[in-house]
């Protein structure tokens, strides 16, 4: 239970310094509420320059790359030989393959699909876009 919080957190940390980055801005400013309120307009603007045919194709292209091409990368980098080589580098027995596949499945997930994921969102939703109001 107590890992579950700490990767919650770590990703709810992960989440702000990517829109910080994205807005190139300080963390402590997105805890203003002026930030909010200007990125309100500007998120309005910009999907409704951009819908539909912008916003979904890049729901088209992010189940096809992020979701579809990581996942299987990540399937193939995660195979039998990988597996059988990390469970016997930990020294488990030959019943806890599974359980390193999926420790080995979830670490990659962890670092890769799920930033990315968080990063492709933001930025369908505008962040990071310019700071001109349309």
């Amino acid at each position: 239970m107590w890992m579950e919080i700490v990767v919650e957190l770590s990703r709810v940390v992960l989440l702000a310094l990517i829109l910080a980055r994205l807005e190139k801005l300080p963390v402590r400013l997105l805890l203003r509420k002026a930030f909010w309120n200007d990125f309100r307009t500007r998120c309005a603007a910009y999907l409704g320059r951009n819908w539909p045919h912008v916003l979904l194709a890049q729901i088209a292209g992010f189940l096809l790359l992020v979701y579809g091409l990581m996942n299987g990368l990540i399937a193939v980098i995660v195979n039998e030989g990988t597996v059988r080589m990390a469970a016997e580098m930990a020294g488990f027995g030959h019943d806890k393959r599974e359980a390193a596949s999926n420790a080995m499945v979830y670490f990659l997930k962890n670092m890769s699909v799920i930033p990315m994921t968080m990063v492709y969102l933001a930025r369908m939703i505008g962040f990071g876009d310019e700071r001109v109001n349309a």
